[in-house]
């Protein structure tokens, strides 16, 4: 009964404490499941700095270094050009485009045969089988491409830009932040 007790007391305090840490990170508006986006930061003295997009304001960038692990602020103009680094989607899109495209080529081989009049008549798991593999190849290229495009990094040039224009960059990236109201 002690135990029981207990373990209620340490469970109702463990709730209230997470309830005020919840509230605290909604106020200042910072999701602990979000992630910034990868950035590659050349500089104009020619320095790169890669790591988390943390916060963005209209005159700095703040990042979490990848390599030190340490926060680094940079100003808008020091910065030369951003790079965002996206993962590659190729085997996600090698995945998907192999059975979408087997699944249509087996459909068609199956219910296309019964319609036609063709040697495949009277074996339709053949036809399946055959039709699958020429639609799972096809759907394995074009998944390929599309996944290496989706995975393609985007470079923002900054130096050279008119005010406005950084702005507008400022706002964008603002978006893929971890903290999204730096302003």
């Amino acid at each position: 009964m002690k135990k029981t007790i207990s373990l209620s007391l340490v469970l109702s305090i463990l709730n209230i404490c997470c309830a005020n840490i919840s509230l605290k990170l909604a106020e200042t508006n910072v999701n602990p499941k979000r992630k910034g986006a990868d950035l590659l930061i050349r500089k104009t003295d020619g320095e790169q700095i890669r790591g988390e997009l943390i916060s963005v304001n209209q005159t700095s960038v703040l990042i979490l270094e990848r390599e030190s692990g340490t926060d680094a602020t940079i100003d808008v103009e020091h910065i030369e050009a951003i790079t965002i680094v996206k993962k590659s989607r190729s085997g996600m899109g090698i995945g998907l485009g192999f059975l979408i495209g087997g699944g249509i080529g087996a459909t068609y081989g199956y219910i296309g045969t019964k319609y036609i009049d063709v040697e495949w008549r009277g074996s339709y798991g053949l036809a399946a089988l055959f039709f699958g593999g020429i639609g799972a190849g096809i759907g394995l290229i074009i998944g390929w491409i599309i996944g290496a495009v989706a995975g393609t990094d985007t470079t923002i040039q900054i130096e050279g830009k008119p005010y406005a224009e950084i702005h507008a960059i400022m706002q964008k990236l603002c978006n893929r932040a971890r903290i999204r109201d730096s302003e």
